[in-house]
């Protein structure tokens, strides 16, 4: 399963002398990894993503340059039951992960491949992803991918839990380790423990089938979800 196109990453900064010159976006190959190589592909995200963390995986992908790993994507069921409701979604995107050395407009192929085999190989109805304003991603590669707008993330924002670096959802940390807030700040002492209240994100949804609809909301008159492709920004 793999095709010569380009990648993608959410990895933002300059590139650094070390990585120049960039591959050639033609040169890598994509492909859907066998389940054994999940450990490998998530201590990639973990290495390289800015949240240091990977959730569990439904859904794999991986970007090549002859033989090195320079991408990983990931899909999996929406991260909590009421995020599937509410915008019609069956599978997120949780993470794209390239390396800098990636060339111009590698994400959104990259993200095109994977959606063109979930569309082929699965049942799956739509995809939903999300797009950290903390980290300056307004969603550029998901327009660039023909992605839908639906406007920041319902609610007052989430709440995520910073231990040593990693950031995790306050789910995932109540799923650990049975508690949280100052409780779990108490219990994992001496080791550094934030409780962050992250704004809404930005949501852009996917239809895999054509009854699954373009949107569960209308689009507003400063949505840009239908504009001209924007060149692959670094976002993810």
């Amino acid at each position: 399963m793999t095709e010569a196109l380009q990648t993608c990453r959410p990895v933002e900064g300059p590139l650094e002398p070390s990585v120049s010159p960039l591959i050639p976006a033609r040169a890598l190959t994509f492909e859907k990894p066998a389940a054994w190589r999940a450990p490998a592909l998530s201590a990639f995200v973990k290495q390289h993503h800015y949240s240091k963390a990977c959730p569990p995986g439904m859904h794999w992908f991986s970007a090549w340059h002859g033989a090195e790993l320079v991408g990983v994507m990931l899909f999996r069921k929406p991260s909590l039951p009421k995020t599937g409701a509410a915008y019609g979604c069956d599978l997120e995107l949780s993470r794209v992960v390239l390396l800098d050395k990636a060339g111009k407009n590698s994400e959104s192929r990259f993200i095109g491949w994977a959606l063109r085999w979930l569309k082929k190989h699965t049942d799956k109805q739509a995809v939903i992803s999300f797009a950290d304003p903390r980290f300056g991603h307004v969603g550029t590669i998901y327009k660039a991918s023909n992605w839908h707008y639906l406007g920041r993330e319902k609610g007052h924002g989430t709440r995520r839990i910073v231990v040593d670096g990693e950031w995790l959802h306050s789910k995932t940390a109540y799923d650990r380790w049975g508690m949280s807030g100052a409780n779990l700040i108490a219990h994992l002492a001496p080791r550094k423990v934030e409780v962050v209240v992250c704004p809404p994100k930005n949501v852009y949804r996917y239809a895999l089938r054509a009854n699954a609809g373009i949107n569960r909301r209308r689009r507003g008159a400063g949505d840009r979800s239908d504009a001209v492709a924007a060149s692959g920004g670094r976002e993810g």
